[in-house]
């Protein structure tokens, strides 16, 4: 990631900037293109990949054929 160029961008626009494609970048990057412009990160492979995963570890303890079933029951009201 080119922070420089990501700084002078930031620096000669109003519009927001966006962050697409975070998967693999590291953490430091991301805090430095923060810190340069960038005014929201997407996070969409990291939530789903998270996700499946927790939805296979529970598939693989749970028989229901429901998928409903494999989620907890959110509190009432």
């Amino acid at each position: 990631m080119d922070i420089d160029l990501l700084h002078r961008i930031a620096g000669r626009t109003a519009a927001t900037l966006v962050l697409r494609g975070r998967s693999g970048i590291p953490p430091e990057q991301v805090r430095l293109a923060i810190s340069n412009g960038i005014c929201k990160v997407n996070l969409a492979t990291e939530i789903k990949n998270i996700f499946m995963a927790a939805v296979k570890n529970e598939l693989a303890y749970n028989q229901d054929i429901d998928l409903r079933g494999c989620f907890p029951k959110l509190p009432a009201g």
